[in-house]
């Protein structure tokens, strides 16, 4: 007889990069409290001003509206926004752990002020499951400036998954989408949401500073896109290096702006200084654009692209170009549709 003795150990499942429990901050705006689980802020604001960076906002569906929610929020670094509406991971020093469900549907953030962003972005941050507006002429979700100043960074990270983000619009192309990343670094992540109702880009990531040594890699991935006004991914590098791959996307209904249309439903672009941007377009499923389906150019620099087994309908095809000092090397492999075409390559 071997004698056996089982022994239960409770061990804190803490934040692996402060080494340090987390510090949840909870908001609901059919509530008027202190930001508790039990009893939450009633606005996002309340939940701004008390939280320090790498602390995680959870924000209730409430009553279904923006009330409380409606000057937006900007975050601080290493700081996690989440919406109780679906499944939430958290990585602890034991692993990933999942937060269940606490909500019915998903918290609505707005900004009603003049250009405000509903999100305005720091280092480091996740948005996860929230339903994002921005209804007076602000983007919905923002990492950077709205300027594009050249030479000035904006933030470093970013992982945006399993929004909805809609009824977004504005008035400067240049500077607007529904998600705008203007010169960030590092690992830059948007996959799984929904975009609807947009009047210029759904997603709209910008490099357009002209120091050397900025370095991205952008995933965008299994995204969903309809009636976007201009294109419904655009990236336009300048200098350093950037690693993209645009995969899995489906992209309905886009380049129907008055004001100015973009020029393809997947717009890439190397436009100036002299940069790389090396990646792939791949399996991604384009139906109805005014103008090209994806749209590739190179006026400095140097483009390499690899173009795979994306479906398009009811489009002017695919166009790639590169003039003036702009190199491009197109790889195109398995793209197929009726209206599919590769004539309109230069």
């Amino acid at each position: 007889i071997i004698p056996t003795q089982h022994k239960r150990k409770n061990t804190r499942a803490i934040d692996p990069t402060t080494g340090r429990p987390y510090t949840f901050w909870f908001v609901n705006n059919t509530s008027q409290s202190n930001g508790t689980f039990k009893s939450p802020f009633h606005t996002l604001v309340d939940a701004q001003n008390a939280s320090a960076p790498n602390d995680v906002i959870y924000v209730f569906t409430g009553d279904g509206t923006s009330k409380g929610m409606d000057v937006g929020i900007t975050l601080k670094d290493n700081q996690k926004l989440f919406g109780a509406g679906i499944v939430q991971t958290l990585p602890t020093t034991l692993g990933l752990m999942n937060i269940p469900v606490h909500s019915n549907g998903i918290p609505v953030v707005n900004n009603i002020n003049l250009n405000g962003a509903a999100v305005t972005l720091a280092n480091n941050n996740e948005i996860s499951g929230m339903h994002i507006i921005s209804s007076n002429f602000g983007s919905g979700i923002l990492g950077g400036s709205n300027e594009y100043p050249a030479d000035v960074f904006g933030v470093i990270n970013t992982n945006i998954h399993n929004n909805l983000i809609t009824n977004i619009t504005g008035v400067s192309p240049d500077n607007f989408g529904g998600i705008v990343l203007s010169n960030c670094t590092g690992n830059l992540v948007i996959q799984n949401n929904t975009f609807s109702d947009i009047s210029f880009a759904g997603i709209n990531v910008v490099n357009s500073t002209t120091i050397d040594t900025i370095n991205s890699t952008l995933r965008i991935a299994n995204n969903t896109f309809s009636n976007i006004g201009q294109n419904g991914i655009s990236v336009q590098h300048e200098s350093g290096n950037l690693d993209f791959c645009i995969l899995d996307n489906t992209i309905e209904d886009t380049n129907s702006s008055l004001i100015d249309p973009g020029l393809g439903s997947i717009f890439m672009g190397q436009i100036g200084g002299n940069g790389v941007a090396c990646g792939t377009i791949s399996g991604n499923e384009i139906v109805t654009s005014d103008l090209n389906s994806i749209y590739i150019t190179s006026n400095a620099g140097n483009l390499n692209v690899e173009v795979i087994e994306n479906t398009a309908r009811d489009t002017d095809g695919l166009f790639a170009s590169s003039t003036g000092a702009g190199n491009v090397c197109l790889g195109l492999n398995k793209n197929s549709d009726d209206e599919f075409t590769l004539g309109d390559i230069s």
